[in-house]
């Protein structure tokens, strides 16, 4: 995918996220957010259906070969791919800690533990966007886009973007961050 798609949807996210306090309140909950969900979905019957058992019995409690993994193991990794080639395989280690760190919990956390842990996340990402930012979170202008990307746009910035990967791509990404805010601020007073 051409590089202009990836600075695109990537400014679009960051346009979101310009205030320190804000992207640490997102650094800290958008990776415990992915987890949790995970395990949450872990307690859907289906999900948990075996495609591949291992005779160790510890390989299949904390990283099982389901359907759950099926999906998680695909949608974001081709997701991202298909935004960025390099940038994408990148996130694949990620996706298998995530996996593997969502089966640990669902193994010692309660349903409802993991549900109070996934609220009060998203809970703080609402009043970091109220309170710090003061403008209202990208998901409500486009759902799946701050679903897919809010990961992506975290790889970014405290993986690539400080390796020294991406440094003009970077550099385009809040530039026009800043053209979109100044057309959000424009169109929130009128």
């Amino acid at each position: 995918m051409a590089k202009n798609y990836l600075i695109e949807r990537l400014s679009f996210y960051c346009a979101y996220h310009s205030v320190f306090g804000n992207q640490l309140v997102h650094f800290i909950f958008i990776p415990i957010i992915l987890v949790v969900t995970l395990s949450l979905a872990s307690y859907i019957p289906l999900a948990q259906f075996a495609i591949y058992k291992f005779d160790d019995e510890s390989l299949n409690k904390y990283f099982p070969i389901n359907i759950c993994l099926l999906v998680w193991g695909l949608m974001y990794p081709i997701s991202y791919i298909y935004i960025d080639l390099i940038a994408g395989i990148s996130w694949i280690p990620m996706s298998i800690i995530t996996w593997f760190m969502a089966n640990y919990l669902f193994e010692i956390y309660s349903f409802e533990t993991l549900l109070i842990i996934f609220v009060i996340s998203w809970i703080a990402q609402f009043l970091s966007h109220g309170l710090i930012e003061e403008r209202r979170p990208a998901l409500l202008d486009s759902l799946y886009e701050s679903i897919v990307l809010a990961p992506f746009f975290w790889h970014f910035e405290l993986i690539l973007f400080p390796i020294g990967l991406y440094h003009d791509e970077k550099t385009q990404i809040f530039k026009n961050a800043k053209k979109i805010q100044k057309e959000m601020d424009l169109n929130k007073n009128n």
